[in-house]
């Protein structure tokens, strides 16, 4: 019985020295399945959080997309209105160099007229009524300068007129340059915002199969926890049931001990 029971008693601490190597062994395992969890946890979050964001890019995106397809538009309706004040100015330098042309007409009108008024002065002085030719002469001086005079305002005013529409073609060629390449910035930033819908199109389905396998790979670490914890949980029972039988063992051992004693006395009797 001693010996049978020395034999137990070393299975006994065999198996609980194996127990208590994999208890540590499953409570590693415990320890990196709660980290596991925890990552899984906060991937779970960041990747919704992320889904979340990328919905509300896409809608901010579309909503900027929108508001700049109404500026290109806008560019595009100021251009055409910067074209037409442009050809509308271009008719009238066109009016206004006609205006130019007849007061160039009129000077030389004037200038044939104030000839006609110096002969009358001569004629005048030449004949014996000289008093007709002198009035005729002095009406005629009058007309050749107010028509002079009529004629350098209205070249004065044509000059003014065709510079001050001159400037406003050269404003107007500008202001359509610069709308232009507005409109042309404008269209390549909606270029760009386009791809990046495309591009965020494109990664959502990616970002909700990493969302669903983060899922499913945290449920998967639960079940496995739960596992080691029924396992870490029998490994302690079976560690108590072992310390119980090794406390057997040694009643038992200190039993046989007692009848050998016993039976010693015995036989010295």
């Amino acid at each position: 019985i001693l010996e049978k029971a020395a034999k137990m008693n070393e299975r006994v601490c065999s198996i609980m020295a194996q127990m208590e190597e994999k208890m540590a062994k499953l409570s590693e395992v415990q320890n990196a399945l709660a980290v596991i969890s925890k990552t899984a946890a906060v991937l779970n979050e960041d990747s919704g959080a992320a889904l979340e964001g990328m919905g509300n890019s896409l809608e901010e995106m579309k909503e900027g997309s929108n508001l700049l397809l109404q500026l290109e538009e806008n560019a595009k309706a100021l251009i055409a209105d910067s074209q037409n004040v442009e050809f509308q100015l271009s008719e009238v330098k066109d009016k206004a160099d006609k205006v130019a042309a007849v007061a160039a007409d009129i000077r030389t009108v004037s200038d044939r007229i104030n000839m006609l008024a110096v002969n009358a002065s001569i004629e005048a002085e030449r004949s014996k009524d000289a008093s007709g030719f002198k009035s005729v002469a002095a009406e005629v001086t009058k007309l050749s300068d107010t028509t002079a005079l009529s004629a350098s305002r209205i070249s004065d005013t044509a000059s003014g007129m065709c510079d001050s529409v001159n400037s406003g073609v050269d404003e107007m060629k500008n202001f359509s340059l610069i709308m232009l390449g507005c409109k042309e910035s404008i269209k390549s930033v909606r270029q760009m915002i386009s791809a990046a819908q495309r591009t965020t199109f494109e990664l959502s389905p990616k970002f909700k199969d990493i969302s669903r396998g983060i899922y499913s790979h945290a449920q998967s670490v639960s079940a496995i926890e739960e596992g080691v914890n029924k396992l870490y949980s029998r490994a302690v029972e079976s560690k108590a049931i072992s310390a119980r039988l090794k406390s057997d063992i040694d009643t038992l051992s200190a039993t046989a001990e007692a009848i050998k004693q016993r039976m010693r006395y015995f036989k010295t009797i």
